[in-house]
């Protein structure tokens, strides 16, 4: 079991910055060339309600009779506040989660990150999720836990 860690360590840290995609299904649509995982003493994001006036016009577009469930994201986002979708928990690829992508993609109210000074940082990614619920869509940031991630990949 060690020797299986190791080997997945190596492989992981053998990786290049590019390759910090965290859900499964990844996209190759981004300028990946660096960047950090929400980072900043204030933290990558976007304007809540600009994003569920979003969220509901996706709604209206497509139909959610019986769906549910809970679809991971992970955005880049630059310091101009761009926003660009890295990787997916739906392995499926379905449509609901297509026009989620296309939709995020040109949305305009990502914040980026920045450090105490209020330098902004170039690239910052960030974890979200979108819930299907009773035929509508709600989302919201997912941080990252820092010192569990770490742990995680020294085997506690």
């Amino acid at each position: 079991m060690r020797y299986m860690l190791i080997i997945v360590l190596i492989c992981f840290l053998g990786q290049p910055v590019f390759g910090q995609n965290l859900f499964q299904v990844k996209l190759n649509n981004c300028n990946t060339a660096s960047f950090c995982l929400d980072c900043g003493d204030v933290k990558g994001g976007f304007d809540e309600n600009l994003f569920q006036e979003m969220l509901d016009k996706v709604e209206s577009k497509i139909d959610l009779e019986g769906a549910s469930g809970l679809i991971n994201f992970q955005v880049l986002i630059d310091s101009k506040g761009r926003g660009c979708v890295l990787s997916h928990s739906d392995d499926a690829n379905t449509y609901i989660t297509k026009v989620l992508i296309k939709h995020m993609n040109k949305f305009k109210a990502w914040t980026p990150a920045s450090d105490e000074d209020g330098e902004i940082y170039p690239k910052v990614s960030i974890n979200l999720y979108v819930k299907i619920s009773d035929n509508n869509l709600t989302g919201a940031v997912e941080r990252v836990d820092m010192d569990r991630f770490e742990k995680s990949f020294k085997g506690e």
